[in-house]
């Protein structure tokens, strides 16, 4: 009885991993002309690279992960247009059952110097590349940055985020305005810089000494703020 148990479990599993896990069809757009991107709407998951090596496309795909979305398929992602040069992706809205079974994601392989703009509800980016601007605005954002902009501006409730420069222009503004934040920030390269902090509560760890009208410039604002600065 036991064993005939077992196979029926096993056989209950390869049907879901066959079946029920299959992805929404994916959208796919060739981006080689875009200079900005704007992201708005609900919340996905999102990785960016400026790979010259690389074909210049942005998809986007609504993923089915977890057990519940057996009893549902997952939503269209979302809309993915080009415009003026200008890559816009709109997030849909998702149910009561989607919202924890089924993850938006939007990958794309962009040319270097891109702005970019989120605007949602919540977001997972990993952004790794040469951008000019990453202006994010979201109520909860873990956020992974590796490359160089020199304009960065993140805004929200709780957000977390971890920012690694790997070359430093001297042109470099960093805000953050978050109710809480995590933030571990690097720098590097000798780079002189000066740094401000408004909270309720901080910790703030910097190696780097603070040099009042130094470039790069960071400006942190929260109620409560843990900053680690390299």
């Amino acid at each position: 009885m036991k064993n005939r148990l077992f196979a029926f479990v096993n056989l209950i599993g390869i049907w879901l991993s066959s079946s029920t896990y299959a992805d929404v069809p994916e959208q796919n757009l060739d981006v080689s002309g875009v200079t900005a991107v704007s992201i708005t709407g609900d919340a996905s998951s999102i990785h960016f690279t400026t790979l010259a090596s690389t074909a210049y496309r942005a998809s986007i795909v609504s993923r089915r992960s977890g057990w519940f979305s057996f009893f549902s398929e997952c939503r269209n992602g979302g809309e993915l247009r080009v415009d003026n040069g200008t890559l816009y992706i709109d997030v849909a809205p998702s149910s009561w059952m989607d919202s924890s079974e089924c993850t938006v994601e939007i990958n794309a392989n962009l040319p270097s110097g891109n702005s970019i703009s989120i605007n949602q509800s919540a977001l997972l980016a990993k952004l790794d590349g040469d951008f000019s601007s990453i202006t994010i605005a979201s109520k909860a954002g873990d956020l992974s940055f590796e490359g160089h902009a020199s304009n960065v501006s993140v805004k929200g409730e709780a957000i977390k985020a971890r920012l690694v420069f790997d070359r430093v222009d001297r042109d470099e503004n960093i805000d953050f305005d978050a109710r809480a934040l995590d933030v571990y920030l690097v720098i590097g390269h000798g780079a002189p810089i000066s740094y401000t902090v408004a909270a309720i509560a901080s910790f703030i760890d910097s190696s780097l000494a603070n040099i009042p009208d130094s470039k790069p410039s960071i400006n942190i604002k929260g109620s409560y703020v843990r900053a680690t600065i390299r």
